[in-house]
């Protein structure tokens, strides 16, 4: 199971691309959507990723070691160092 070590980690994430909704996501996180903070978890494919009160539909695959795929997205993800 690939994962990308994120927790308690400054990151942004930018909404790179939609698998569903099409520009029309109920919640207005459309692509180009940045969020920056404190990551509470790692990314790892079958589980959320949650920033502070945000939380991402299921993560079904790590893409790449900045790249991740949810059940509505894909996003690229910066970690501080």
């Amino acid at each position: 199971m690939a994962e990308i070590k994120t927790q308690f980690k400054k990151v942004k994430i930018k909404k790179i691309d939609e698998v569903r909704y099409h520009g029309c996501h109920p919640n207005d996180i459309n692509v180009g959507f940045e969020l920056e903070g404190e990551a509470l978890n790692d990314i790892v494919e079958g589980e959320c990723l949650y920033i502070g009160s945000f939380r991402t539909s299921r993560i079904l695959e790590v893409v790449s070691y900045n790249i991740f795929r949810t059940k509505n997205s894909i996003y690229e993800i910066e970690v501080a160092a």
